[in-house]
């Protein structure tokens, strides 16, 4: 979130959404993740992953290093292959997607891992269920999750230290907006 690192790890720490998105939305493109914790494929969250427009497909577990040539990995390519086509973004106005994209919007907000999840506390409640929950480890790095009307977690992130108060502004944005503060 800092953007800082010894060699390779300040670029792995750049966020391309943005670019990814630009090329999913004239060239097709498929998406395959591993989750080998209910989260990551033990290197690479699921949520860094997902972006629109895109073909989205979660391989149980699976590790980072066995996607790289796992047969189920190939499986999935060539049925892409056999029919690419550019996925169509959900509609703007999906209450779901405009919640995460103003997340994102959010200096230095990082996709995160949903492991916490059950830690986090309520802190915007919506009239059709979807909830804003909010956590903070023990290093004070402040984690936002969304959840679904069920209890399902159906995003996570967190901001560094310095990105604090532009996430807590960015909620009581969201919550005069649309949601009820708890």
């Amino acid at each position: 979130p800092l953007g800082i690192g010894i060699g390779i790890a300040k670029d792995l720490g750049i966020n391309r959404r943005q670019l990814a998105e630009s090329i999913g939305a004239v060239i097709p493109t498929l998406v395959i993740a591993g989750d080998s914790d209910h989260g990551s494929d033990g290197t690479i969250t699921i949520q860094t992953t997902k972006f629109s427009p895109s073909q989205f497909v979660c391989l149980p577990n699976l590790r980072h290093a066995a996607l790289k040539n796992h047969p189920l990995v190939a499986a999935e390519i060539q049925k892409f292959w056999a029919n690419p086509v550019i996925t169509k973004s959900p509609p703007p106005r999906d209450f779901i997607t405009s919640l995460i994209q103003q997340l994102h919007s959010v200096p230095g907000m990082t996709d995160g891992h949903g492991r916490n999840f059950h830690r986090a506390k309520t802190y915007i409640t919506f009239n059709n269920g979807i909830s804003i929950r909010t956590w903070q480890n023990p290093l004070l790095i402040h984690h936002v999750f969304v959840a679904s009307p069920e209890g399902d977690c159906l995003y996570s992130g967190f901001v560094g230290w310095i990105h604090t108060q532009a996430l807590y502004q960015t909620l009581g944005n969201i919550a005069k907006g649309t949601g009820s503060r708890e």
